[in-house]
């Protein structure tokens, strides 16, 4: 996503902590809340695209779709491409023999960032724990792992940024540069408006819009314009 929402697009948008659900209609200007700005069309065509007939492909930026996602971390190591998104299951990336730092995409205007989904732990307590007798127990299971000495200990398997503050400094260098990134760009991972309407969910628009105008040679206008229509309507979906 975090490509994406540099160049424009994104499956929501924030407004006061709130998803922004102020949508344009047809032919209107655009609104605050449209998933797709005013700008997205011509920011892929002056960065990722270039004239191919009446329509437009990939200008190399990106390589052509790679299911197999084979290509991308030794050509990082390489110094063949200017960087890589990364997870924390990833940590040797930054650890090899390359200069590097882990931060945002960046934006097109300097300062700014493309969006991208905080990744920290969470964890909640649900009835089943009282229905069979454990509810003590559980209850301090999930206080330990909420403290700072529990956030450390679960953080050393699953190394992700520490989702308490107290325990965040003892992260290792990868799960403090993670933290810091996500600071300045992410946005709350809402699943009622990702998930889509009649099958239309933020993960498949996503990737087949890509593959339909930059390797499928289909018209950008259109395409762009139905994924506009089908974004806006999770959004309306995600809010009822």
């Amino acid at each position: 996503m975090s490509v994406y929402s540099a160049l424009g697009m994104q499956p929501y948008r924030m407004k006061s902590g709130k998803v922004d659900t102020t949508l344009s209609k047809p032919g209107k200007a655009a609104a605050s809340g449209d998933p797709i700005n005013a700008n997205f069309v011509n920011n892929l065509k002056t960065y990722v695209l270039t004239p191919d007939g009446a329509n437009w492909k990939s200008n190399g930026f990106y390589s052509p779709w790679n299911t197999a996602g084979v290509d991308c971390e030794p050509d990082f190591k390489a110094g063949k491409i200017p960087y890589a998104i990364l997870g924390n299951w990833q940590p040797d990336l930054l650890s090899s023999a390359i200069v590097a730092t882990a931060q945002p995409v960046p934006g097109i205007t300097a300062g700014t960032y493309g969006n991208a989904f905080g990744s920290v732990s969470g964890a909640l307590l649900t009835s089943f724990a009282s229905s069979k007798g454990n509810l003590a127990a559980a209850k301090s299971l999930l206080n330990y792992f909420g403290s700072r000495a529990g956030q450390r200990d679960y953080q050393k398997i699953e190394k992700r940024p520490h989702a308490n503050a107290k325990a965040s400094k003892f992260g290792n260098s990868f799960q403090k540069a993670f933290a810091n990134a996500a600071g300045l760009a992410s946005i709350p991972q809402i699943g009622s408006y990702l998930d889509g309407t009649g099958g239309n969910s933020w993960w498949s628009l996503a990737g087949n819009y890509w593959y339909r105008v930059a390797i499928n040679g289909e018209n950008l206008t259109t395409t762009t314009t139905n994924l506009s229509a089908l974004l806006k309507a999770n959004v309306v979906a995600g809010s009822k």
